[in-house]
């Protein structure tokens, strides 16, 4: 999760998306893109499933030393070089407590590798409670931002297959963006 500040590097974000789309594979993206996460300014939290301890918890990559608790006996896994969580049930998750750190106060990038091999047709899969997460709605992957004073608001992409990788990346800017990319596809 990026932070709320304004995107400072524009072409570096466009060449992140750039590779992403170009590959069409998460194990590939992975390899080269690695770096250019690290790089990317105000970065808040970067939980890549790469490293865990013994009880399970995601140790955050960003240097904020943000990790993910794991509720519910979270399994992770590899798929080529790439590590994920594997969330079966509705009681599968992995959260961090509240903090200001990461409070969203403007804009904001966020972004996930996903893939989708159950019968389920509803349910969470990447953010902060409130105020943004992404999710899945039927055969719709919905890139949510709730506003205290509007309520919600939605960018969506359909219909995804699944077990197939998809990049998700959402991106806001109060009063002026709500977007989602889903590997080339852009809706706003």
């Amino acid at each position: 999760m990026a932070s709320n500040a304004p995107l400072r590097n524009p072409r570096l974000y466009q060449q992140i998306a750039t590779d992403f789309r170009k590959l069409y594979n998460p194990a590939h993206a992975w390899a080269d893109a690695i770096s250019m996460y690290l790089s990317l300014p105000h970065l808040r939290g970067f939980w890549p499933m790469t490293s865990i301890n013994e009880n399970g918890d995601v140790y955050d990559l960003s240097g904020q030393g943000r990790t993910l608790t794991n509720n519910g006996s979270v399994a992770f896994g590899t798929d080529g070089l790439v590590s994920y969580v594997n969330l079966a049930t509705s009681g599968e998750y992995l959260s961090r407590p509240h903090e200001p750190g990461i409070d969203i106060t403007g804009g904001l990038t966020a972004g996930c590798w996903f893939k989708k091999t159950g019968s389920e047709t509803a349910g969470k899969i990447l953010g902060k409670w409130i105020p943004f997460m992404f999710s899945l709605s039927g055969t719709v992957i919905r890139f949510q931002i709730y506003n205290s004073s509007s309520g919600s608001t939605f960018a969506t992409y359909s219909p995804y297959s699944n077990n197939q990788w998809y990049f998700l990346a959402g991106r806001y800017e109060p009063g002026t963006t709500l977007a989602i990319r889903v590997n080339e596809y852009s809706s706003t």
